[in-house]
């Protein structure tokens, strides 16, 4: 028995690593404990606490930037697959719960080839590995003073040769409202529910099969201020859904080859419903509005034949992809089918030379079934790879595509729309230079990552669009974890500059950004105490409205997240209470300037949603180990 589960262990280490070919180094990592300890429910949330994230919300719709990275530029893997194909479909940050996670790393410049839109940082979410246990299961439930309440549960069973997995979920989180006699939300009310499923088959000593279900479904009312005058409101019903199947089946060809052919099925759906409400009568109905009805259904496949091998000097890595994404609302527009394929052969390889360096690089050749091939290479020097101190530079070039709205949707003058299908991808290149050491307590890294996007969709006349933008950005950066048996300490600094108008004006925004992680283990005691703080100075953001430049900004945030846990029955109960928003920063300003010749012009300024109201929570949850 001690055999198989040694060789089940080995085999699922070597396809979650090797699955993308690509070096395992995060950036950052949010841990489980880190997530239960600052009452995190979604990514949306997960992402307040991400180093190198600014996050504010207007209107129930966030607005969400990675440094010098547009948020739609970056990818996001679920267990070593992509969670998205493009960043066409709406993320919806919401409808992605973590309650179900190991860890979340954010990893700055990575060595992939898997996905595009990775070149410049990455998200990985990592569901916990199986127990191989004849039975085990958790339970937790999560109350706030804001009236939020989560509860979910799982179970695992287990005879090594099958293991199946049940998780379900319910998360409600109440609105946030700027000021308390307002009835229009900043951030609307939602109710969401999860289901996941996974099985896993050990069909040889060298071969296994694992299947799986990612299921969310979550509704959301934003409340609308009453109409000055009048009774009556104008509320927005949404309701979301996301369905997620997964497979991979995996064989370990020689001691040091592994096969694994993986695929994936998702399908998001999105409705917008907008209500005119009489408050005097309890009457409502539809608005009768162009915008009163919205929705969107998008279906992408994926499938990936990956061989890897790993030897002690020289390691490679080559496959194929085939990806497709179809919009289920329109499937036409102007008798072109607004769907599109991907098909991709890639290839990647690395050799350490003792402790000296090691070298990785490698290419994909990707062909788009509305546009051209493209050849993106990647490039990694790793000097000391096996020393304490090392030094490590990277080049990736990689591709994002344009929003179907752009491809297909572009509205002209006369009505309808029209289709933009000569567009080409969007062109983002990275470069990355990391100082990296590691001591017995202590690793520090440090450096400069710098991105360039070209190729952006702008509208040139008011029924076309042509990949006439680009943009610039850099981050300097500089962290430290500190940890021992008691202490976990994670501090880190950084600058992030941007300039989203590269092509009109030379405007370079600076954005200062600190970062505070403490967990306290009380020595002797089962008692232990956490410390999250975040600031993000001034946030300017360039865009061309009707060919004049605007420039937005946003005030500076700050936040403190305070928590203490106590184990009870053999660490198997868990209790914690904390408190999310200490400080109670949740709204700031955010002016409008229009770009003079001499200075901008301030011509509006309104209120932004940061962060929640500060609130106290409760969580226990109790594991059968």
């Amino acid at each position: 028995m001690k055999i198989f589960r040694y060789i089940q262990t080995a085999l699922w280490t070597i396809i979650v690593s090797t699955c993308l070919g690509q070096d395992t180094s995060a950036f950052f990592v949010l841990s489980a404990e880190d997530i239960r300890y600052n009452n995190i429910k979604n990514l949306e949330e997960a992402l307040d606490l991400l180093p190198t994230f600014h996050q504010y919300h207007l209107d129930n719709q966030s607005f969400t930037s990675g440094g010098s990275i547009k948020n739609e530029y970056i990818a996001i893997f679920k267990n070593d697959l992509p969670y998205l194909l493009d960043q066409n479909t709406p993320y919806d940050l919401r409808g992605i719960p973590v309650w179900d996670l190991s860890r979340i790393e954010l990893r700055i410049a990575p060595s992939t080839y898997s996905a595009k839109n990775a070149g410049t940082m990455a998200i990985f979410l990592y569901t916990a590995d199986y127990q191989n246990k004849p039975i085990s299961a958790q339970a937790s439930l999560t109350n706030s003073s804001a009236n939020d309440f989560h509860i979910n549960s799982s179970i695992e069973l287990s005879n090594l040769i099958h293991t199946a997995r049940l998780g379900i979920n319910r998360s409600f989180s109440a609105a946030q409202y700027e000021q308390l006699t307002d009835r229009g939300t900043a951030i609307s009310a939602y109710e969401r529910y999860d289901l996941n499923a996974s099985y896993s088959y050990k069909i040889l000593k060298s071969v296994g099969l694992t299947v799986a279900l990612d299921n969310s479904f979550y509704k959301s009312v934003q409340r609308g201020e009453v109409i000055e005058g009048t009774a009556r409101v104008r509320d927005v019903n949404q309701s979301f859904a996301r369905n997620r199947i997964l497979g991979s089946l995996e064989t370990a060809l020689s001691k040091n080859h592994t096969l694994v052919l993986s695929t994936m099925w998702h399908r998001a759906k999105n409705n917008l419903n907008t209500l005119d409400k009489d408050l005097s009568n309890g009457s409502k109905q539809s608005h009768l509005g162009s915008d009163a009805q919205t929705s969107s259904n998008f279906a992408q496949s994926y499938m990936q034949l990956l061989l890897t091998s790993e030897n002690r000097k020289l390691n490679y890595t080559m496959g194929l992809e085939l990806s497709s994404i179809k919009d289920n609302e329109y499937p036409t527009i102007n008798a072109i089918q607004s769907t599109y394929s991907d098909y991709t052969a890639f290839g990647s390889f690395s050799y350490q030379l003792q402790r000296t360096f090691r070298l990785e690089g490698g290419a994909k050749l990707l062909t788009n079934s509305l546009a051209n091939s493209y050849l993106l290479p990647h490039a990694k020097v790793t000097l000391a790879p096996k020393n304490d101190l090392q030094l490590v530079a990277s080049y990736q070039k990689s591709i994002a595509y344009s929003a179907f709205s752009n491809l297909f949707y572009t509205p002209i003058l006369n009505g309808g729309m029209q289709s933009n299908i000569l567009l080409k991808p969007i062109d983002i290149s990275t470069l990355s230079v990391r100082l990296l050491v590691s001591k017995k307590s202590v690793d520090i890294h440090s450096g400069l990552l710098y991105n360039s996007v070209r190729g952006i969709p702008r509208p040139i006349t008011n029924d076309k669009v042509q990949n006439a933008g680009s943009s610039t950005g850099n981050t300097t950066y500089a962290g430290l974890t500190f940890k021992n048996d008691w202490l976990k300490l994670r501090p880190s600094v950084m600058l992030h500059g941007t300039n989203q108008l590269k092509d009109t004006a030379n405007l370079t925004y600076f954005t200062p950004e600190a970062n505070l992680y403490v967990h306290i283990k009380i020595p002797n005691s089962r008692l232990a105490v956490s410390v999250t703080g975040r600031y993000i100075g001034k946030h300017s953001t360039l865009a061309l409205e009707n060919d004049v430049i605007t420039i937005y900004q946003q005030g500076k945030t700050r936040y403190i997240n305070l928590a203490a846990s106590h184990t009870f029955a053999k660490d198997r109960m868990n209790l914690v209470f904390g408190m999310t928003n200490a400080n109670n920063q949740t709204f700031v300003s955010n002016q409008r300037f229009i770009l003079q010749d001499i200075e901008p012009l301030l011509t509006s300024e309104t209120r932004v949603a940061a962060a929640r109201d500060r609130a106290f929570f409760f969580n226990v949850s109790y594991v059968i180990k």
